[in-house]
């Protein structure tokens, strides 16, 4: 038996800058007597909601992945896929169904690579109905279209000193750094607290938890992709905190909402 008896998988789209790597794959089902389910929500099929799936122009409601497969008499299949890449510490992964049924994977994760490696492997699996122990393996080669070039960096800096209230923070400027795949955010302030110079006693005080959030026009938070500190201060306490946003047309005024990451709180509200 092959993975072609129950579904069929592709690469359709691989894009790479010098921070990210994007894979657009999917696996599309060999007949509609079958629904594809990714390895992740295999074993709680019975507790995760069928919306888990993102299954276009369906109305799931309350069910769960194993009641809407029975409603829809369809088997479920569990399939996955992975990139194969000794480089790859961890990758992001998320999927969607589409109104056919096939399954589709985002997975991105960082190019530690830097464009120097355009040729890799996507990892494939189906697991058997019925016999889910034994495993129906194949591999797809595929290549990177590098877009580094399409990289732009932009800046913003406050029209005069900014104090964050409620802190002893001032903020700086903010650089996004753009390409064709996302946006790397670095906000730039400093601590104006004389006894926190260095990152040791920095560290201990509540300024510490302080992290910002891009809000858009509406006033909502822009989701994250993910987001890291630089464990280290600069000379004047300069510090830096880093963001990676989605590729979006930025406006000509950045509103940041300041929030204590742990109590939730907004210092000096």
């Amino acid at each position: 038996m092959e993975q072609s008896a129950y579904a069929g998988f592709s690469v359709r789209e691989a894009l790479c800058d010098k921070n990210q790597v994007y894979v657009e794959a999917v696996a599309k089902p060999a007949s509609d007597k079958y629904l594809l389910v990714p390895a992740e929500c295999w074993s709680e099929r019975n507790k995760f909601y069928a919306s888990e799936l993102k299954i276009a122009g369906k109305d799931t409601g309350k069910e769960t992945i194993a009641q809407y497969a029975k409603r829809m008499n369809k088997t479920c299949v569990e399939v996955g896929m992975w990139i194969n890449a000794d480089d790859v510490a961890s990758q992001s992964m998320d999927y969607q169904t589409e109104a056919d049924g096939t399954l589709v994977y985002h997975i991105t994760f960082e190019n530690n690579e830097k464009t120097q490696k355009l040729d890799y492997s996507c990892d494939t699996v189906v697991y058997t109905p019925g016999q889910e122990d034994q495993k129906l393996e194949d591999s797809i080669a595929f290549t990177l279209k590098d877009q580094s070039g399409k990289a732009e960096t932009i800046s913003y800096l406050p029209e005069k000193t900014q104090t964050i209230k409620g802190t002893k923070l001032v903020l700086d400027g903010i650089d996004f750094e753009k390409s064709a795949l996302n946006m790397n955010c670095t906000v730039k302030y400093h601590t104006s607290d004389p006894k926190a110079q260095t990152w040791e006693k920095w560290i201990k005080t509540d300024d510490a938890d302080v992290n910002f959030y891009l809000l858009d026009e509406d006033g909502n938070e822009v989701e994250s992709e993910g987001g890291y500190g630089d464990d280290s201060m600069g000379k004047g306490g300069t510090l830096t905190e880093c963001d990676q946003y989605r590729t979006a047309e930025l406006p000509d005024t950045l509103t940041f909402l300041v929030r204590n990451c742990m109590t939730k709180e907004v210092p000096g509200a």
